[in-house]
């Protein structure tokens, strides 16, 4: 039997190895390829379970009945409270945040499998699981739709035979930061398992921070361009992965992402000694790395750490947000439709996730790297324009003081999008970005950009087709400190 033979096979390694290394590549070579196989569909499996029991309110014990390529330990009252739990997300979501849930859609990615267990009947499989989920919500009563979403890690454990489908074990995660707490006795440790070291108060200098090239544009492009990792295949990836050019800290990389969007943002690294806030390449300072070291830097470069007000009214875009045990940091990077700052942040990854306040779970400090709520336009409000095969005028809108404005375009066919400044910019310049979307209005990928030094015709390709259109969106906007009034005309041919 195929079963006995690996068993032999591995018994003989243990003995004849020199190394506990050595072995340890001979057993994860002896992972099954077709357990494998049917561990990534059971995993595909239950997150298809999760979307469709959250969606549809519907009972867990219906939809598992249901699953046909996955089965649940019965006998296992931990994992069948876990699972209830995650089952239940919707509810937990709009307790939390104060929203209406619309609709919930849920990607997964298998990142790592390891045989556990074996024997002649069957293995045990250790498996983890990235789970995405987009949340669309109203925050209003306006009707308009915004949208977050959240990555959680899950550590799960599969029993496999070759005469039954893949049985869940353990199915173990953290989301009480997201959601709210499940078990208020539980706090995860990891979170500030790193953030123990200190810089000494001799180190602090009272200067100035320079913050004279700040782009808050910049920031938010960053923000949400390194907010998640990648959940594939797509043909070229998504768009949205972590920078492979900074160093990836497992557990503990909010600071290391903040740091990093301030500096796509502008801010300068400092390598004036003492007080000090760099990454070169290879290295980083503990300010880059480390929430407690980021907040004496701050405090040393002369920002004041200010309590969030309860009406968010002192959290704007670009700026750091801080939990109340200053274990874990995030960046805010706009505003709902209903005023609420949003947040994107790593260690657990979220995207445009409604801040909330509270003084010993939730967000409760915050700095004004940037000093004013001036905010960039959000793709998710943008207006959608129509094919029109002559030029078609959009006039007299107003973009605020260093705000950004978006349209948007369904692109059906292999078309060419021309673009004209109207003459009212009074030489003032205006710059416009063409993107193209990979995954709804999240991943943007610039195509093109041009200003208004030329009031010429500017042309670009948008391309796409009846079954598989694409979106393409366009971003105007400028760095005057009052409102420019924005005329410009388009057609698609």
């Amino acid at each position: 039997m195929k079963k006995k033979i690996v068993g032999i096979i591995l018994c003989m390694i243990l003995i004849f190895s020199f190394t506990s290394v050595g072995f340890a590549n001979e057993l994860e070579a002896s992972i099954d390829k077709n357990y494998e196989k049917m561990l990534n569909t059971a995993v595909s499996e239950y997150f298809r379970i999760k979307e469709n029991t959250v969606n549809n309110a519907c009972k867990l014990s219906q939809t598992m009945s249901e699953a046909k390529l996955l089965k649940m330990d019965n006998t296992n009252d931990t994992l069948r409270q876990n699972i209830e739990d995650e089952m239940n997300s919707k509810d937990r979501l709009e307790s939390y945040y104060g929203i209406s849930v619309m609709n919930v859609e849920v990607e997964s990615e298998v990142r790592d499998i390891q045989l556990i267990d074996n024997s002649a009947i069957e293995d045990e499989y250790s498996v983890k699981a990235y789970e995405w989920t987009w949340v669309d919500y109203a925050s209003d009563e306006s009707g308009v739709i915004d949208r977050m979403g959240y990555g959680i890690e899950h550590d799960m454990v599969f029993r496999v035979s070759d005469t039954e489908a893949p049985v869940l074990l353990e199915n173990n995660y953290y989301d009480n930061d997201i959601l709210g707490e499940r078990y208020p006795e539980t706090r995860r440790v990891e979170i500030n398992s790193d953030f123990t070291e200190e810089i000494s108060t001799n180190d602090l200098k009272a200067v100035t921070l320079d913050r004279s090239n700040l782009d808050i544009n910049k920031l938010v492009a960053y923000a949400d361009r390194y907010v998640r990792h990648t959940i594939g295949p797509s043909p070229g990836g998504y768009y949205s992965d972590y920078n492979s050019a900074y160093e990836y800290f497992p557990n503990n990389d909010c600071a290391n992402y903040v740091s990093q969007c301030l500096r796509a943002g502008g801010l300068p690294d400092d390598h004036t000694v003492p007080s000090t806030w760099w990454h070169d390449g290879t290295n980083s300072t503990k300010s880059w790395r480390f929430v407690s070291n980021m907040i004496d830097y701050f405090t040393g470069e002369g920002l004041t750490k200010l309590t969030i007000a309860s009406n968010y009214s002192n959290v704007y875009p670009g700026n750091p947000v801080i939990t109340a045990d200053e274990g874990h940091v995030a960046i805010c990077v706009g505003y709902n439709h209903a005023g609420t700052p949003l947040i994107n942040g790593h260690t657990r990854d979220v995207y445009h996730q409604p801040i909330v306040r509270n003084s010993t779970k939730g967000y409760y400090y915050t700095f004004k790297v940037f000093t004013s709520d001036y905010m960039v336009g959000n793709p998710e409000n943008a207006t959608q324009i129509f094919p029109s095969s002559t030029y078609k005028s959009i006039s007299a809108t107003s973009i605020p003081a260093k705000q950004s404005l978006f349209y948007k375009i369904k692109s059906t066919s292999n078309d060419t999008l021309s673009i004209k400044f109207g003459n009212s910019i009074s030489g003032r310049k205006m710059f416009c970005v063409l993107y193209e979307a990979h995954h709804g209005d999240m991943d943007l990928y610039e195509v093109d950009s041009f200003d208004t030094t030329s009031l010429q015709e500017y042309t670009a390709p948008i391309t796409g087709t009846s079954s598989s259109p694409k979106w393409y969106y366009l971003r105007f906007y400028h760095y005057w400190s009052s409102p420019q009034t924005l005329n410009f005309s388009y057609k698609i041919s």
